[in-house]
């Protein structure tokens, strides 16, 4: 028997669920002067959705 993990990254249903590749082809394609501030908020939230990932699931005794 195994437990059931709980997704910790909620999502919302306002917005598109796109990969991190196509976030980045949209960045990229926005005026210069807006591009670098929103690549650094898609890191920071990549870096927040990893760091949540990695307290909430893969640090728990289960995949021992």
């Amino acid at each position: 028997m195994y437990n059931v993990v709980e997704n910790p990254i909620k999502t919302n249903k306002n917005h598109p669920t796109l990969t991190p590749d196509l976030i980045l082809k949209i960045i990229s394609a926005l005026p210069r002067d807006h591009r670098e501030s929103c690549e650094d908020v898609f890191y920071m939230t990549m870096n927040a959705c990893n760091r949540l990932v990695e307290e909430e699931i893969l640090s728990k005794n289960i995949f021992a």
